[in-house]
């Protein structure tokens, strides 16, 4: 028996044809479907003058600071956001130079700057220190169940994993009216959150949507937070609730939605969540070497799992291989589930067998 013709695009498989690991080159892929799920930023370096203007330049005298030693220096500068580095690398040719001499913020530079067009772009940039970014991208395991987190959720900059982001209540968004409704909240508490302004394109983790500038979303979890602390416990919230509900009803008439309204549109009561990668990007990770190791997803359960073209004659397949598609693995996490995963032993055993001498064949991975 052979596969029928499974497509893998060459973009997909291009970024570990390099590797010295024939078995890598030949099950490892980067999905294209990743690019229409998050946030997909330019890999390139955020231009200076493209989200933020210099502030910083009457606060920090040149006498001053270039009378400090480097390694005071470099204190201070972990000390400030993302936003006010790239402010103060714009005032004077001393800052850009050190700035860019600070070593987190240098790696990030170097290595992974969609991280910083992605919080950027999002206004995000003035809640996270880059030390906090750095560490981000030094992190591999997901927050939430420990499998390794290809993805990094931007309000939090927490690691985590496909079936996380899009089924954890954890990374769950809100609007900010809705958390006004619901949680009836003031608008001093809900301005003094972290405010994700949505990145322009479409994505989407459970379908695709066309996302524009003009959507204000928060972070769920940090709203029931901003709750407990604002009301107390649940029966004063109940109780604003019903004050807020009722003074709505009086202002605005029966057009006014209500929280339980607000719930059932935002999917809350099934488990949904429609803004589902809005705040998340695919990251690479950051080696303590300073190199850049890319995630990758196995061919085998792409192509024998999803496709339907191998599982086990007592089993519909489909049920074996919930999210597995979705998966990520490094070099050696796929080298060890390559072992067990029926769809990578078939397509090895194939190509090992094949004329080209253990390279797979064009009917299986062409396009």
């Amino acid at each position: 028996m052979t596969f029928d013709k499974p497509r893998l695009f060459d973009s997909e498989r291009a970024p570990f044809q390099a590797h010295p690991d024939p078995k890598v080159r030949l099950l490892a892929y980067y999905p294209n479907w990743i690019n229409s799920t998050v946030i997909c930023p330019p890999k390139k370096a955020p231009l200076q003058s493209e989200y933020v203007r210099p502030v910083l330049s009457s606060a920090l005298p040149s006498n001053i600071s270039s009378a400090l030693p480097v390694e005071v220096l470099h204190l201070v500068l972990a000390f400030l956001s993302l936003e006010d580095l790239v402010s103060l690398r714009q005032t004077q040719q001393f800052f850009n130079i050190h700035i860019l001499a600070f070593p987190p913020y240098r790696h990030l530079y170097d290595n992974v700057p969609e991280v910083l067009h992605a919080l950027f772009a999002t206004r995000l940039a003035h809640v996270h220190l880059v030390e906090k970014i750095f560490h981000a991208a030094r992190a591999d395991r997901c927050c939430k169940c420990n499998r390794l987190g290809a993805f990094v959720f931007l309000f939090t900059l927490e690691r985590c994993c496909f079936a996380c982001l899009r089924d954890a209540d954890h990374f769950r968004l809100i609007p900010i009216n809705a958390a006004k409704d619901i949680f009836s909240l003031p608008s001093r508490i809900t301005k003094a959150l972290p405010t994700l302004s949505v990145y322009c394109g479409t994505y989407g983790l459970k379908e695709r949507k066309i996302w524009r500038r003009s959507k204000q979303l928060l972070s769920a979890r940090q709203v029931i937070q901003a709750t407990a602390l604002y009301h107390g416990s649940s029966e004063h919230l109940v109780k604003a609730q019903a004050r807020n509900a009722c003074a709505s009803q009086c202002e605005h008439g029966p057009r006014q939605r209500s929280a339980k309204q607000w719930a059932r549109a935002l999917n809350f009561e099934i488990g949904g969540d429609p803004f589902s990668g809005v705040a998340a990007i695919s990251l690479p990770f950051l080696r303590q070497n300073q190199t850049v190791e890319t995630p990758m997803w196995c061919a085998g359960c792409e192509i024998c799992f999803v496709k339907g073209l191998l599982h086990p004659a007592d089993h519909d397949g489909r049920g074996m291989a919930y999210d597995l598609d979705k998966r990520a693995y490094t070099v050696a996490g796929l080298l060890a589930h390559s072992l067990e995963c029926p769809g990578a032993r078939r397509i090895w055993d194939e190509s090992e067998a094949a004329p080209s001498g253990g390279v797979l064949e064009e009917q299986y991975l062409s396009i």
